[in-house]
């Protein structure tokens, strides 16, 4: 019998794990995923400035889960997937027990 994690309808959580042990180790070999760079006049007007605040903590921050995961927050409500997606393994690596960038 395989563990309920291992599920074979259950894909997307065997890739959440696999995803989450090889952040783990990259942070433990001290390998963070960079944080993107953003082409911020692609954004509206009306929240450019928005987004370039918590992108400029982010990067003042590039060490702190909380900021980085802000951003990553916000690049999702955008629907920046790619650039969410590395901010958030960004945030993984630097919290690995924190749900929430998970």
């Amino acid at each position: 019998m395989r563990p309920p994690w291992l599920c074979a309808t259950d894909r997307s959580r065997r890739v959440s794990l696999v995803l989450a042990f090889a952040l783990n180790a990259a942070s433990a070999a001290g390998q963070l995923p960079p944080l993107p760079r953003l082409a911020l006049d692609a954004y509206p007007a009306s929240v450019r400035d928005a987004v370039s605040r918590v992108h400029q903590e982010a990067l003042a921050r590039s060490t702190d889960a909380d900021a980085v995961g802000a951003l990553g927050r916000m690049l999702h409500a955008w629907e920046q997937w790619g650039a969410a997606h590395d901010v958030y393994a960004r945030a993984q690596a630097l919290a690995p027990r924190v749900f929430e960038w998970h």
